[in-house]
C-alpha cells in the first residue's frame, strides 16, 4: 500500500488477522505491521490506544469469521443433517484457522484472551448441538457430541500445528475424513 495512502481501522486489523492466522497473537506487532502496510506507528496509534486494543479487534474479528462461518454452513439447507454435514465439511475441508487458532486455545491461561475463546467455543458447541436435538439426540447427548466433534477440529489443528504428515491430506482425504465424523457422530 502507497505511503501516502490513509489506512482505516479496518486496514490494521485485517492486517494483524493475517499476522494472528500466519504465527498467532504474539506474532503481531505494531512495527513490523506498519511497514507491512506502509504506515507509521502514529497512523496506528490514531486507530488504537495500544498493541492490547488491536488484539482485542483481532480476537473479535476471529469470533466474527467463526460466525460467518457457522451462518454459510447453516445456510445449505434447512435439513439439520445436511447443515452439520455442511458444518463440518467447511471444518475439516479447507485449510484451517491457521496456526494462530491452533495457538490460541493454549493461551487461555490470559483472561482476556479466555473471555472471546470461551465465547467462541460455546457458540461452536452449540451450534452443534442444537443440530444434533433436531436430528433426534437426547440434549445430553447432543452436548457430548458436539465436543466429540470440536474436540476432533482441534486436535486436527493441533496435529498441524505440529507438522504431522497426517495432517498434509489431499481434498478428498479431507472429504473422507469430513464423512466419517459425521456418521460419528450420527451412529447411534
Amino acid at each position: 500500500m502507497p505511503r501516502n495512502q490513509t489506512l482505516d481501522r479496518s486496514a490494521w486489523v485485517e492486517g494483524a488477522y493475517r499476522q494472528f492466522t500466519a504465527a498467532g497473537l504474539d506474532a503481531v506487532r505494531v512495527e513490523p505491521l506498519a511497514k507491512e502496510l506502509g504506515a507509521t506507528k502514529g497512523s496506528f496509534y490514531w486507530h488504537f490506544a495500544d498493541r492490547a486494543e488491536l488484539l482485542a479487534a483481532v480476537l473479535e474479528r476471529w469470533a466474527a469469521n467463526t460466525e460467518e462461518i457457522i451462518e454459510e454452513a447453516l445456510g445449505v439447507s434447512t435439513d439439520p443433517e445436511q447443515r452439520l454435514r455442511s458444518i463440518v465439511a467447511t471444518v475439516a475441508g479447507g485449510p484451517g484457522a491457521g496456526r494462530g487458532e491452533a495457538l490460541l486455545y493454549g493461551q487461555t491461561t490470559n483472561p482476556f484472551i479466555a473471555e472471546i475463546v470461551d465465547r467462541v467455543t460455546a457458540r461452536r458447541l452449540g451450534t452443534v448441538a442444537d443440530l444434533l436435538r433436531e436430528i433426534g439426540f437426547p440434549p445430553s447427548q447432543a452436548k457430548a457430541r458436539a465436543g466429540l466433534a470440536l474436540a476432533a477440529a482441534l486436535g486436527h489443528q493441533q496435529l498441524a500445528l505440529a507438522g504431522t504428515p497426517a495432517t498434509k491430506a489431499s481434498p478428498a482425504e479431507r472429504r473422507q475424513v469430513a464423512d466419517l465424523v459425521v456418521r460419528t457422530l450420527l451412529h447411534r
